[in-house]
């Protein structure tokens, strides 16, 4: 296969899973959504675009999950719980925490390979994203003891192999 159609196979893949997000999640569809596609799932707010691998070609999907702003109280200690629990949450596709400075929001980033699912597989992990975000309310004091979400050995949160 030349790299133009790879490229165009690859795109397609990526098309047609977004457009099957979509339609599982009774999202009107916009014009740009192959580039920036925004959905609310389950009340939390979603930005998936295009990942593209050393050729050029889209070989997965980058997702955001927006998690609010930090609080105003706290705002540090909140801040740096995020960072200790990136620490334990380092291993293949797992997410990470980030700050998005133009919304001022706190976000959930990880990687999706598009070969390893279907629309459905992908549609629950971000489902399963989105119940994880109702429970992680930054706007909550955090406790001055306990666990740090994703410590302790072997718990560090995983995205499930979609498809598997």
């Amino acid at each position: 296969m030349s790299d133009s159609a790879r490229s165009r196979t690859t795109s397609a893949v990526y098309s047609t899973l977004i457009d099957r997000l979509c339609e599982l999640n009774k999202a009107t569809l916009s014009p740009s959504r192959h580039d920036r596609c925004e959905l609310a799932i389950e009340g939390t707010s979603f930005t998936l675009t295009p990942s593209w691998d050393a050729n050029g070609d889209i070989d997965g999907m980058a997702y955001f999950v927006d998690l609010g702003p930090l609080p105003q109280h706290q705002r540090e200690a909140v801040a740096l719980r995020l960072l200790g629990t990136n620490l334990f949450m380092v291993a293949r596709d797992a997410p990470s925490f980030c700050f998005n400075p133009q919304a001022g929001h706190v976000v959930l980033a990880g990687y999706l390979s598009i070969d390893r699912g279907t629309a459905e597989s992908v549609f629950q992990v971000l489902t399963g994203l989105a119940h994880f975000a109702a429970q992680w309310d930054l706007s909550q004091s955090l406790p001055s003891q306990g666990p740090v979400p994703g410590a302790g050995a072997g718990s560090a949160p995983r995205m499930p192999s979609v498809g598997a």
